[in-house]
């Protein structure tokens, strides 16, 4: 492809979210995560977690115009998660994204 590839987006979303791994907002996710026992635990289980994972809780998406905007958001629009809970809000989402998308092409047929 000619311009920006499925490959040049990957390797774009991988750049923009290590910056993103450092910025301040994942930072005081992090940290509000963490108990006055030292632990991390999840925000939403609230069951104690050896790693969690810093959730966004709007959905992302894909690499497009809006992509940095949707990434880079207070730390309030984004929360800590045990992998268990992480897991399963993005399969949730992406339950979701496949059903508006197989709606809109069903849509896009019929009209």
């Amino acid at each position: 492809v000619d311009g920006l590839g499925p490959h040049e987006k990957k390797k774009l979303r991988n750049a923009i979210r290590q910056v993103w791994h450092r910025s301040t907002a994942r930072k005081l996710c992090v940290d509000r995560c963490i108990g006055k026992d030292g632990f991390s635990y999840c925000e939403d289980c609230k069951r104690r977690s050896p790693k969690i994972k810093i959730d966004h809780i709007k959905r992302v998406g894909e690499v497009d115009s809006g992509f940095i905007d949707r990434m880079f958001v207070p730390s309030t629009k984004l929360r800590g998660l045990c992998d268990e809970c992480h897991k399963f809000k993005t399969n949730e989402e992406n339950k979701a994204a496949r059903t508006a998308a197989k709606k809109k092409d069903l849509e896009k047929d019929f009209y």
